[in-house]
This record gives C-alpha cells, sequence and structure tokens, in this order.
C-alpha cells in the first residue's frame, strides 16, 4: 500500500458507555443518532468485551495491545512503562503523524488527590508518558466534560470549548475524507447502573454489564457493513487496525481476531478458560493482591512474569520490525 493510499484512522473512545444503554442494542430510553448512523454504515460487533472493566487497564490494552498481566495496568492510575511499544509508534514507525485528544488515564496525574479536583487540571509530560503520540490535546483523568481542561505542549492548559464530545462524523464528510478514513468506536468498559444490585458506579464485576461494550467499524468499500458475533476482545483493536492500515504488527502485541472456533459446551470454554488463565499466570483474586508490581511512584516494575527493567527505560524497538 502506498503512502498516499494508505487510509486516516480514528478512534472514537467514550468513558464507560456499556453496550446495554444504547439503543442499537435494544435500550428504548435514549435516541443516539450519530451511533445510529455510524453502525448503519459500519461492522457492529456484537460481542465486543472489555477485559479488564477498569479504565486504566482498559485503555492500556487498547493502546499497546497486551494484557493487565503483561503491562501491570490493573488498577487505575497507574503510570505506563516506558518500554511498551503503542499503537501510536507502529503507526508513526510507517509514516502515520498520531495525535491522542482527551483523557489519557494511563498516568498518574495529580494522584493521590488532586486529580479529583477539576479546579487542577492534571499534566502528562511530553516524552515517553505519552507513549509516541505526537500531537496532543489531553488530560490524565478528570470530570469536566463541559468547557474541561486539555494541555498541548506544556504543563499550561486550555479551555476545551464546548461540551467533550461533540465534533465524531461531520469534518470527515465535509473534508472528503469519510471513504478513505478507517473508523473505530468503542469503549473501555460498561458500568452496572444498579444491576445485579451492585453498587451503580461500580464496574469491576464480570456481569455483561460491565464487559459487554459498544463496538462498531468502518471503512467504506472494504469493510462490507452488517453485524458479527464474534467475541472481540480488547487487544483485538490494535492488530485489526494494523491491518487494515497495512502496518506490520508489532512482536509484542497479544492480540488477535481468531475467536469463534466452534467451542460448543460450557465444559469446553471452561477448560479453555483455565487453560488460557495458566498461560496467563492469571487468578481471581482481588486487584489489590498486586500492590507489589508498582513502586511508590505507581510505577510497574514486574507483572505476572516476573521482575522488569526499570520502569523508564527505552523500548525494544527492534520488536517494530
Amino acid at each position: 500500500m502506498s503512502q498516499a493510499d494508505r487510509p486516516n484512522v480514528v478512534v472514537l473512545f467514550p468513558d464507560q458507555l456499556r453496550a446495554l444503554s444504547l439503543p442499537l442494542f435494544g435500550e428504548q430510553q435514549i435516541e443516539t443518532p450519530n451511533i445510529d448512523r455510524l453502525a448503519a454504515d459500519g461492522l457492529v460487533l456484537e460481542n465486543a468485551i472489555s477485559n479488564c472493566p477498569v479504565c486504566t487497564p482498559a485503555r492500556a490494552m487498547l493502546v499497546t495491545g497486551r494484557y493487565p498481566q503483561t503491562t501491570g495496568h490493573l488498577i487505575n492510575t497507574t503510570r505506563t512503562r516506558h518500554s511498551e511499544i503503542s499503537i501510536a509508534d507502529a503507526f508513526a514507525h510507517r509514516g502515520y503523524k498520531t495525535a491522542w485528544v482527551g483523557k489519557w488515564h494511563l498516568h498518574t496525574g495529580l494522584w493521590p488527590a488532586l486529580d479529583r479536583m477539576p479546579q487542577h487540571p492534571d499534566w502528562v509530560p511530553e516524552g515517553r508518558d505519552r507513549l509516541g503520540f505526537q500531537y496532543w490535546r489531553a488530560y490524565n483523568q478528570h470530570m469536566v466534560y463541559f468547557n474541561g481542561f486539555v494541555h498541548k505542549d506544556d504543563w499550561n492548559y486550555e479551555r476545551w470549548d464546548g461540551y467533550e464530545t461533540d465534533g465524531l462524523l461531520d469534518y470527515l464528510d465535509a473534508k472528503g475524507l469519510t471513504r478513505n478514513t478507517i473508523v473505530l468506536f468503542a469503549s473501555d468498559h460498561g458500568t452496572q447502573a444498579g444491576s445485579q444490585g451492585v453498587n451503580p458506579w461500580s464496574k469491576k464485576h464480570p456481569y455483561e454489564a460491565s464487559i459487554r461494550i459498544p463496538a462498531i467499524l468502518r471503512y467504506p468499500g472494504v469493510i462490507e457493513p452488517g453485524y458479527s458475533r464474534r467475541i472481540t476482545s480488547m487487544v483485538d483493536f490494535f492488530p485489526t487496525l494494523c491491518g487494515l492500515a497495512g502496518i506490520p504488527v508489532p512482536r509484542g502485541v497479544e492480540g488477535s481476531n481468531l475467536a469463534g472456533r466452534g467451542m460448543a459446551t460450557e465444559a469446553a470454554l471452561e477448560e479453555l478458560l483455565r487453560a488460557h488463565q495458566t498461560r496467563r499466570c492469571d487468578e481471581f483474586v482481588a486487584c489489590t493482591e498486586w500492590k507489589h508490581w508498582l513502586d511508590e511512584q505507581r510505577r510497574v516494575v514486574r507483572n505476572a512474569f516476573g521482575a522488569l527493567s526499570h520502569p523508564e527505560s527505552e523500548p525494544d524497538w527492534s520488536l517494530l520490525h
């Protein structure tokens, strides 16, 4: 694929939006015309799953294509290791310009208290803390969605004009970019909203309300609109976007789109899950059991497979080749 023919890639990633809250998946109390418009033109992934339904672990999977047991992101507001190779690195390595706009939540920000105070916007330093994203109009984590705070090149902030999520698809149409743009719409996780008697704001439970996320993939002329019932997990988005754009997938990525092999019985699925847990050194225990993975600055210094190098060490760039 030549430089001129390569598609643009846009990922729309709203925070804590569960599939069950959208008319697309059966909800009747609200209207979502822009999401419905995107779904009409794209492939709806009906069984998209957030493997770890918490903000920071889920976002790390999107950006690195690697599971929490590898990245060390098991709880929120954890600083990402500088050696992680991101989707921005993979695309920039092939000549793409990359940008991150909006919530990041892969850094400590103003931990532990000030990130809850909207009058103190939280800063993500330039360099590897941004994992290779070049243009930056973002923040680590806050909940000010109208005229909120964003940063660019330094710690000084500016106000976002209006409602944060205004923008999504008209711009692409106006610029004539629609047919040559891959659009992925997904979310980091859902939320219980009171179902199963769980706290309304809680999401750290393996119920459908928490783990099932909306996911739509649009690429006019390449991806035929419709519905897919294949199970898609958070680590699959990175290699999928690489494949569509003709970008080699870094060898450290752990995702693929190889689900749907006809495992028909619950017993077989259970056995498969246990075997996968063994390979991933995963256990069904509270995330606080892994506090020793972080140092005093909440940087990841070990993962499920053992101790790691210094958290600010350079990536192994050979993985891009």
